[in-house]
């Protein structure tokens, strides 16, 4: 089982509600009192203010600094590299900001080596996103998803960030979603899913008590490692087909996207000898699959049915072997490796190259040939 958050954006998002609600689920005070002190920003502090979400009792950070302190992206981009971070969340952090540069530019049209930003530019803005990445390491998250995006009165940058996610504009007062949250949140999936719920966070905003949806919550959650898919399952009986075709078929098949092609030999009505083929594929090529069918076999009809698919999260890697780079497929169940096999197709390379037999590739990588087969 691997943890995971799903940011559920009701009323919207900025930095100080995702880090109150970070705050709730887990994430140390002490951690985040660390990272103030460790970035050096001299008059910097935070407290925290009790508030209610409905009837729901939660925190709101509130920070205090000096109101003329204004960072350029050279000043960030220093603080940063001087601190103490590990150096994964040192580039989450930057590579967040040289967005927001870039974006910012864009926007209003304005280049500049040291460019400084407005209110992006102050330490809370700093503090928010260095904490979120921090955030997330000390929780252990995994992977991240996020609901739709309520906007309202929008920034030129927030447009701009949001570009190809799904949003909804729900006609209130207030600034629904800063910059900060967009930049945040923008590359984390937008999707359905299953997972065991485990924990809530609140984050309030700025206009809780006027506007009763200026919150949001994060869901903390464990799901299974094994990928769930829905799959089609395409069948088709021939009984007056030449075999010869099979090998073109199978080529135009895959080619277009099956996960799977396979023949197998059966009886049909009056005891003839006949083939059925069977095709696994996602619905997205199923129209395609269904074409090549009709046109390049005898068939005047086609059955297809929708079926649920475990799979394994898997990776690939190059690893050095004795007969050369070889990319491994490594297969994990919760969190840990279970089962790896060499890609038959570098297999296949490497024994032209030295000209000896797959098999002799397969027993010098110690492993069985007679499990390898096409997922």
């Amino acid at each position: 089982m691997s943890k995971i958050l799903y940011f559920d954006l009701i009323g919207g998002a900025s930095g100080d509600m995702l880090l109150s609600a970070l705050i709730n689920l887990g994430f140390k005070r002490s951690s985040l009192r660390n990272l103030v002190k460790n970035l050096k920003l001299r008059g910097a502090g935070f407290k925290f203010k009790e508030v209610f979400v409905g009837h729901i009792k939660t925190n709101k950070i509130i920070f205090n600094f000096p109101p003329k302190m204004n960072l350029s992206f050279l000043e960030i981009r220093t603080l940063i590299t001087l601190t103490k971070l590990n150096k994964k969340i040192k580039e989450k952090i930057l590579k967040t900001y040289s967005r927001l540069k870039e974006i910012e530019e864009k926007v209003h049209g304005h280049k500049s080596r040291d460019f400084r930003f407005s209110h992006l530019g102050k330490p809370d803005a700093l503090i928010e996103i260095a904490s979120f990445w921090l955030a997330l390491e000390e929780l252990e998250i995994k992977e991240c998803f996020c609901s739709t995006f309520p906007l309202s009165n929008p920034a030129p940058a927030t447009l701009e960030l949001l570009k190809d996610k799904k949003v909804r504009f729900t006609g209130s007062d207030y600034e629904s979603i800063t910059p900060t949250a967009g930049v945040l949140l923008k590359d984390f999936p937008q999707k359905e899913l299953d997972f065991t719920l485990k924990k809530v966070g609140y984050g309030a905003g700025d206009f809780i008590k006027t506007e009763k949806e200026d919150f949001l919550r994060i869901i903390m959650g464990e799901k299974d490692d094994t990928v769930k898919e829905k799959i089609i399952k395409i069948e088709v009986n021939l009984d007056d087909i030449n075999p010869q075709v099979f090998d073109y078929l199978l080529e135009l098949l895959f080619k277009e996207g099956a996960l799977d092609v396979y023949i197998t030999q059966v009886i049909m009505k009056k005891s003839r000898p006949s083939f059925l083929l069977s095709v696994l594929t996602d619905r997205i090529n199923l129209d395609k699959m269904k074409e090549i069918i009709f046109k390049h076999t005898t068939t005047f009809g086609i059955r297809y049915s929708e079926f649920n698919r475990d799979r394994l999260n898997y990776k690939f890697i190059l690893k050095d072997t004795p007969l050369g780079k070889i990319r491994f497929r490594q297969g994990f169940l919760k969190g840990s490796l279970i089962k790896e096999s060499p890609e038959y197709e570098d297999c296949k390379k490497i024994a032209s190259k030295h000209n000896i037999p797959l098999v002799e590739v397969y027993t010098q990588l110690g492993l069985n040939p007679k499990i390898k087969r096409r997922d």
